[in-house]
């Protein structure tokens, strides 16, 4: 089986690498993204810095909306609703 590495062509091997130490100790080889980081030890995102950023952040992280102030009053008059009709149960029930 030919190894991987051997196809590539030779201007690929002067290319800069990301040189972090993995956890074995070896530094490692592989090539950077466009940030000129390598994919596994790039570190975490610092997330948006400008207002248009942080806007679309948030908008763009909303999944579902169950916690919505529109949820949460339907929610609490649910509840309302069925405690009343419990305690109306239970009284037509007593009554019998």
């Amino acid at each position: 089986m030919k190894q991987k590495w051997l196809n590539l062509p030779l201007e690929n091997f002067s290319k800069p690498r990301c040189m972090a130490h993995n956890r074995s100790g070896a530094l490692c080889t592989r090539f950077p993204m466009k940030n000129g980081r390598c994919r596994l030890h790039g570190g975490l995102s610092t997330g948006a810095k400008t207002l248009e950023g942080k806007r679309r952040s948030r908008w763009g992280n909303t999944q579902h909306g169950m916690y919505s102030i529109y949820f949460t009053e339907e929610r609490k008059e649910f509840r309302r609703f069925m405690r009343q009709w419990k305690e109306t149960e239970a009284a037509i029930l007593r009554g019998f």
